[in-house]
């Protein structure tokens, strides 16, 4: 800052340099490191900013305490608004968009398009945009060539998604931190994904003034997670006899809604005998109840028979865990039919003809 008087002035005598309007003090932001004269007529007085903390537009300045070179005092001058300083916060982080690749489908905000099974083996790749260029913090300083801190996810336990490994962070500019991700099928659910951003980015124009840490909500969702079959009822405890025919129902219940334009597939396994049981129509009840008819037959007789579900998918797409069910009902041995050789066949119908002339016999002898 330079003073400059119109007449010769003492140079043994420095000025004093203040800021008296209440606000204003810029003391609060800079610090004088030096002072002299450049010449009777001119001084200077030099500053060193530190971090800027508040604004202050229209800085007042006053001068006052010089001699001329006959010791009278200087009149006390005060000008207005002779500078101003900023305030320039250091980077904030304004959003973060992830991107499923090699589709190139946005998956941000949350709801917009879950992550899911179907995703295993691809990687998903966000970037976190800046309001302003950075000095990239703790990270390297070459452009593109290291890593940076890791993003957490504060309400998942340990702050890491199952589904999520083998991250690479680069700097794809000096406002864009690009972070990459390995997708595997790790069991997360989550409907909405919060965040963490560390902190530790600087500006270039100051790089001693860094970020803290910044939550993002709702950046994405994620369900890399199975639906699993809970229950397996049957519409009867029993195939009895004379039941050959009829219809037996299974209600199977999901674990969370399904995609009900997706059948899940029920099969009677028998062991040692054949089909007791021959799948007929079947159709949902709602997005998490499916029910299988059957068609009751004639097969052997077996009481140990196995229903296997699988094929199923969730609303998200995530295929079921197949499972089998055993114990559900009992066989009656009734239910079978004895097939009879010809032998028998032939043996039963003389029989049948002996009897017919026996009681041919009896009705002569009553007439």
């Amino acid at each position: 800052m330079t003073v400059i008087y119109d007449s010769p002035m003492d140079t043994t005598v420095a000025p004093v340099i203040s800021f008296p309007t209440p606000g204003e003090n810029a003391l609060g932001s800079m610090s004088p490191t030096g002072a002299s004269w450049l010449d009777a007529n001119t001084f200077q007085q030099t500053y060193q900013t530190s971090a800027v903390v508040t604004t202050m537009l229209n800085v007042d300045v006053a001068v006052s305490g010089a001699r001329d070179t006959n010791s009278e005092l200087q009149m006390p001058a005060l000008q207005a608004d002779v500078f101003g300083l900023m305030y320039v916060p250091p980077p904030s982080v304004i959003d973060m968009v992830g991107f499923i690749l090699p589709d190139n489908t946005i998956v941000s905000p949350a709801g917009a398009r879950p992550i899911t099974t179907a995703d295993a083996g691809k990687v998903v790749q966000f970037f976190v945009r800046y309001d302003r260029a950075t000095d990239y913090g703790g990270c390297g300083t070459t452009l593109n060539a290291f890593l940076c801190p890791n993003i957490t996810f504060p309400a998942v336990a340990g702050g890491m998604l199952g589904s999520f490994s083998n991250v690479q962070s680069q700097w794809a500019s000096r406002t864009l931190l690009r972070v990459t991700w390995t997708i595997a099928e790790g069991g997360d659910e989550f409907s909405s994904v919060d965040a963490l951003i560390p902190g530790g980015v600087g500006r270039r124009d100051d790089p001693n003034f860094k970020s803290t840490a910044q939550l993002l909500t709702s950046v994405f969702s994620i369900d890399t997670k199975r639906p699993t079959l809970t229950a397996l009822v049957p519409s009867q405890g029993a195939i009895q006899a004379g039941d050959a025919g009829g219809n037996l129902a299974l209600t199977a219940t999901f674990s969370e809604p399904m995609d009900t334009s997706v059948a899940p597939t029920m099969a009677g396994v028998v062991s040692g005998g054949g089909a007791v049981l021959a799948p007929a129509a079947g159709s949902w009840l709602d997005s998490t109840h499916y029910v299988q008819n059957f068609t009751i037959g004639n097969g052997a007789v077996n009481t140990a028979i196995s229903i296997q579900v699988s094929g199923a998918l969730d609303a998200q797409g995530n295929p079921q865990n197949a499972a089998t069910f055993s114990g559900l009902f009992a066989v009656s041995p009734a239910v079978a039919v004895p097939a009879l050789s010809p032998q028998a066949l032939a043996l039963l119908a003389a029989l049948l003809a002996g009897s017919a002339a026996m009681r041919s016999r009896g009705r002569r002898k009553a007439g």
